[in-house]
C-alpha cells in the first residue's frame, strides 16, 4: 500500500519484462531550486506520513525527501529542506517544535524549531525505517519494513534521538510498518510475518526492554496502529482488515470495516473516535470505538497513505500524488488542501518559453488529457481533445497548429493553440506513440499494432504533407515496435524502437531513417541490444536517442545523421533507471528524463531521473528532479527554458537549464 505498483507503456516495457479552488501556494522547488512545481500543487510527490500536533501546525513528508509544513492549519504549505533526496515515511511531532522523520536507507532527521532546520539522526542502519513514534521530546522508536535483506528491527532512544540503538530484531522475512506508544511504557508494533503470511503484533510493557508476540489473527498485513492509552488499540492493514482490543492487546477482535481496500493508517484522539484512511480515497470514520464505521467523502480517488486528528474535529489526510485533505467537522466535510490533475501525462511540448502543451490519460475520468499553458507553466488549463483514447505524443511547429496521437490511431489536431481540437483519420486502428511536425504542413507518426502479450506485429509510419488533411502509411518493413521520431527538417527523419514484450530478451535496438521525407526509409544499425523510446534531432546530422537495456539506461548519438551510433552517458550506475524522453536545444545541449526504480528494496520504490549535457554528451550530469514520480516526456524551448513530464499528472519547470546551484552528482 506505501507504494503503488509500476505499470507503463512503452519506454517502461524493458522493466516491467525484468520484473515479470484551492489556496495558492509559492512554487515548491527541489533542494537546489532548478525544477519547480507546476503540476500538482504545493507539489506531487506521494505523501506517506502527516502530523498535526495541534489544530494549526502540521507536517507531511514523502517520495523524494520532501516535507511540508504548515503554521496556518493548512492554508498555505511551504518545504523545509531535508538535505536528502531518499523517501520520507512516516513523521511524527510531540509538540509545534519537536519532530522526526524516518524514511529509506536508515534516515533519520529531526527538528527542535518547528523545521526550520532538519539535522540527520545515526540510526545505526542502512534498512528503510517505515514508522516513528516520540511520547515526548525524548523518548521514541522507530521500526523498520524491509524484507529479505537484513533482519527487521525495533531501535529506540531516550535523548530525542542523539543515540539510537536496537532494542530488538527479528527475523529477516518479518515486515515491521508501524509503532505506537500511548506513554512510555506500553507500545505496539504491526507488520507482517512472511514465514507464517501472518499479520504481527508485538507489544511492551516496559519501553521495549522486552517485546512479546500477541495474536492477531489474521493473514493480511497490518500496516498500522493505533493506543489513545495502554489499553484500547487498533490496527489496519490489507483488503479492509481491522482489529481492536480493550485490554492492551491480549485479545485482539476482528472489526467490520466495510471496505476492501487497503487500509494504510489509522488514528485515534480518544478512545472512541477514530479514522481510518486506504487506498483509491477511502476515509472511515466512528464515534464508538469501532463497533460501527461510516466511509465519509474524501472527494478523491487517490490512494490516502497518512491521517493525523489531534482533536475530534480538526483532521488531515495525505497520500499520491500530493493529495492533502482538511477537516474541521470531524470529516462530515473534506476539502482539498492540494490543487492539479493527476492525469498520466506522457509527452510534452512547448512551441517557445511561454506556449506550452502536455498530453496524456485520466484513468479516473476514463477519458485523455490536453493542458495547456501560455505563461511558461505558471498556470495549466484543460483542453478538449474529443477523444477517449490515451494521447502519447504531441507536436506543435508553432503556437497555434499542433497534432497529438496515442491509442487506436488516435490523431486529433488543433489550428488555434487547442482551443478547437478535431479528429483527423489515421486509416488506422495501432497504437500511435510518436508525432513529428517539422512546419504546418508536413507531418509524420510512428505506432505499433501489438498482441495480447504485449509483442509488437507489426510497425505503421505515416506521413501527411497537408496538415493532416490527408495521412498515408509509408513503408517500414519492421515489426520491432517504433515509439519515437524526429524531423528537424522535412527531409530528414528518425524512428525508434525495440519490443522486449512478454518474453523479457531485449532484442537489438531499432532506428530507421530518411533523407527524402519518408519516401524510403533504410535500417541504421546502433549494434546493441535495447528499447529505444525516444529520439532528437537540432539538425540534420547531431542526434541522439535514448531508452534501457537490461543494464540500465541508454543513450546513444551521432554527429553524421546516424550513419555510425555511438554510446554515450551514465553508464553502469543507473543500473535499475530507463530513460523515456530527449531534448536537445541546440547541439550541445540537451536533457533526458526517465525513471530509475531500485529493484533491492523491499517496497519497490522509483524516483524520476533528468540527466543533462552542455557538450553534446561528451559528460551527462544528474540533476535533481526532486520527485519520486517516473518521469515519461520532456521539452525544452531554449537552453534555459525546460519542462518534464510523467506519472501523478507531474508537470516540472526549470528557467536555468536545470543547473544545480549545488554540486551535481556526475555520471
Amino acid at each position: 500500500m506505501k507504494r503503488a505498483p509500476l505499470v507503463c507503456f512503452a519506454c517502461l516495457a524493458l522493466l516491467l519484462a525484468l520484473l515479470a479552488a484551492a489556496p495558492a501556494w509559492a512554487p515548491v522547488s527541489t533542494s537546489d531550486g532548478v525544477w519547480v512545481w507546476q503540476n500538482p500543487l504545493p507539489q506531487g510527490n506521494l505523501l506517506d506520513g502527516v502530523a498535526f500536533p495541534d489544530a494549526t501546525h502540521g507536517w507531511t513528508v514523502g517520495g523524494a525527501g520532501m516535507i511540508l509544513a504548515t503554521t496556518d492549519g493548512g492554508a498555505t504549505w511551504i518545504v523545509q529542506g531535508s538535505g536528502t533526496t531518499d523517501d520520507l515515511s512516516a513523521v511524527t511531532f510531540v509538540d509545534a517544535t519537536h519532530g522526526w522523520v524516518v524514511g529509506a536507507a536508515g534516515r533519520i532527521l529531526a527538528t527542535t524549531d518547528g523545521g526550520a532546520h532538519w539535522r540527520k539522526q545515526r540510526s545505526g542502519t542502512a534498512v528503510d525505517l517505515s514508522g516513528v513514534a516520540f511520547t515526548d521530546a525524548t523518548h521514541g522508536w522507530a521500526v523498520s519494513g524491509s524484507y529479505g535483506v537484513n533482519e527487521a528491527a525495533i531501535l529506540s532512544t531516550s535523548d530525542g534521538g542523539a543515540n539510537w540503538t536496537t532494542q530488538w530484531s527479528g527475523k529477516p522475512d518479518l515486515q515491521l510498518y508501524a509503532v505506537s506508544f500511548p506513554d512510555a511504557s506500553h507500545g505496539w508494533v504491526v507488520g507482517i510475518d512472511w514465514d507464517t503470511g501472518k499479520g504481527t503484533i508485538l507489544a511492551t510493557a516496559d519501553g521495549g526492554a522486552h517485546w512479546t508476540k500477541q495474536k492477531s489473527g489474521t493473514r493480511h498485513r497490518l500496516y498500522s496502529v493505533a493506543f489513545p492509552d495502554a489499553s484500547h488499540g487498533w490496527a489496519v492493514g490489507g483488503r479492509g482488515t481491522m482489529l481492536a482490543t480493550t485490554d492492551g492487546g491480549a485479545h485482539w477482535t476482528r472489526l467490520t470495516s466495510g471496505t476492501t481496500s487497503d487500509l494504510s493508517a489509522i488514528t485515534f484522539p480518544d478512545v472512541s473516535h477514530g479514522w481510518a484512511v486506504g487506498g483509491s480515497g477511502t476515509i472511515l470514520a466512528t464515534t464508538d470505538a469501532g463497533a460501527h464505521w461510516a466511509t465519509q467523502s474524501s472527494g478523491t480517488t487517490a490512494d490516502i497513505c497518512g491521517v493525523s486528528f489531534p482533536d475530534t474535529s480538526h483532521g488531515w489526510a495525505a497520500g499520491g500524488s500530493g493529495t492533502i485533505l482538511a477537516t474541521t467537522d470531524a470529516g462530515a466535510h473534506w476539502t482539498s488542501q492540494s490543487s492539479g490533475g493527476m492525469a498520466f501525462l506522457s509527452r510534452v511540448t512547448f512551441a517557445d518559453a511561454s506556449h506550452g502543451w502536455a498530453v496524456g490519460y485520466d484513468s479516473d475520468a476514463k477519458k485523455a488529457v490536453i493542458l495547456a499553458t501560455t505563461d511558461g507553466g505558471a498556470v495549466w488549463t484543460q483542453q478538449s481533445p474529443r477523444t477517449r483514447h490515451d494521447l502519447l505524443s504531441v507536436a506543435f511547429p508553432d503556437a497555434s497548429h499542433g497534432w497529438a496521437v496515442g491509442d487506436q490511431g488516435t490523431i486529433v489536431a488543433t489550428t488555434d493553440g487547442g482551443a478547437l481540437w478535431r479528429k483527423q483519420s489515421s486509416g488506422t486502428k495501432v497504437e500511435l506513440s510518436g508525432i513529428a511536425f517539422p512546419d504546418t504542413s508536413h507531418g509524420w507518426a510512428v505506432g505499433t499494432s501489438y498482441n495480447n502479450n504485449y509483442d509488437a506485429t507489426g510497425d505503421v509510419i505515416l506521413v501527411t504533407s497537408d496538415g493532416g488533411a490527408h495521412w498515408r502509411k509509408q513503408w517500414s518493413g519492421t515489426k520491432a515496435g517504433l515509439w519515437g521520431i524526429a524531423f528537424p527538417d522535412v527531409n530528414h527523419g528518425w524512428a525508434v524502437g525495440g519490443n522486449t514484450g512478454s518474453h523479457g530478451k531485449v532484442g537489438r535496438s531499432m532506428i530507421l531513417a530518411t533523407t527524402d521525407g519518408g519516401a524510403h526509409w533504410r535500417k541504421q544499425r546502433p549494434g546493441m541490444k535495447a528499447d529505444l523510446s525516444a529520439v532528437a534531432f537540432p539538425n540534420a546530422t547531431h542526434g541522439w536517442a535514448v531508452g534501457g537495456s537490461n543494464r540500465g539506461s541508454v543513450i546513444l548519438a551521432t554527429t553524421d545523421g546516424g550513419a555510425h551510433w555511438r554510446r554515450q552517458g551514465p553508464g553502469s550506475r543507473t543500473d535499475g533507471a530507463v530513460l523515456c524522453d530527449v531534448s536537445f536545444a541546440d547541439a550541445s545541449h540537451g536533457w533526458t528524463v526517465g525513471v530509475r526504480l531500485d529493484l533491492n528494496s523491499a517496497t519497490l520504490t522509483a524516483a524520476g531521473v533528468v540527466l543533462a549535457t552542455s557538450n553534446g554528451g561528451a559528460t551527462w550530469t544528474e540533476q535533481n528532479a526532486g520527485t519520486s514520480n517516473p518521469l515519461l516526456g520532456v521539452a525544452f524551448a531554449d537552453v534555459s527554458h525546460g519542462w518534464a513530464v510523467g506519472w501523478g499528472g507531474t508537470i516540472l519547470a526549470t528557467t536555468t537549464g536545470g543547473e544545480a546551484r549545488a554540486a551535481a552528482r556526475h555520471r
